[in-house]
């Protein structure tokens, strides 16, 4: 009896290691920033949007992947803190000569990044 008891405590603590583990692969980036200011939810060409953009940001900060990312619908009611695009770090909005019509900008809510 004495050692099924253990065997069981041994086997419940493998699995909450491996879990804990698991998890140490995966981390949340609410309202993540690039120079201080949110990042834009599209690259500065508007080619990419999305997945694409969340998985630069994740790999980035050393993760694989994005597993979700979130759109921010909400306007910014933050003084000074504008929407700046991961790829050139130009700030949304601003013209410049390819690019002379202000658009909207639209920034990540959350980013969840995992590794492997």
């Amino acid at each position: 009896m004495y050692r099924v008891k253990v065997s069981a405590l041994i086997i419940a603590t493998a699995c909450l290691l491996s879990s804990v583990s698991a998890q140490a692969g995966v981390r949340n980036f609410f309202s993540p920033r690039v120079l201080g200011d949110k990042i834009a939810f599209c690259s500065a060409d508007n080619e990419f949007c999305g997945k694409p953009v969340a998985d630069a940001w994740c790999a980035h900060k050393g993760f694989s992947k994005a597993l979700l990312f979130q759109r921010d619908r909400s306007k910014s009611s933050e003084a000074n803190v504008f929407v700046r695009f991961a790829d050139t770090g130009r700030v949304c909005g601003e013209a410049s000569k390819d690019d002379s019509k202000n658009r909207q900008c639209v920034s990540f809510r959350q980013i969840k990044c995992i590794s492997g």
